[in-house]
């Protein structure tokens, strides 16, 4: 449960024998029942100066043995991560709420 939170510090890691991918994404929750990536919107400019919104998952993707952290605002009342592993890998997930 998030309530009194308002961020999550996501702590991804593999283990020293991993040589697989991962894909570790934020995902959120009113109710447990209904889960949704945690997304943000971006404005990235292309080569003529236009600006078009694309949506971005707050997520860590990470390749044989490495380590990497995502901090996502936090919507709703509950917290989880999705966990996508490819291959050998062994990962280690860690959350900080704040």
């Amino acid at each position: 449960r998030t309530t009194n939170f308002s961020t999550a510090a996501v702590f991804v890691s593999t283990g020293a024998n991993s040589t697989g991918s991962l894909v570790v994404t934020v995902q959120v929750s009113p109710d447990e029942i209904t889960w949704a990536d945690a997304n943000q919107v971006i404005y990235p400019f292309d080569a003529t100066g236009v600006a078009t919104a694309t949506v971005v998952p707050y997520s860590v993707s990470l390749s044989g043995v490495a380590a990497g952290v995502v901090t996502a605002p936090l919507a709703g009342e509950f917290v989880r991560v999705k966990v996508v592993a490819t291959g050998a890998v062994t990962p280690t997930v860690k959350v900080t709420l704040r």
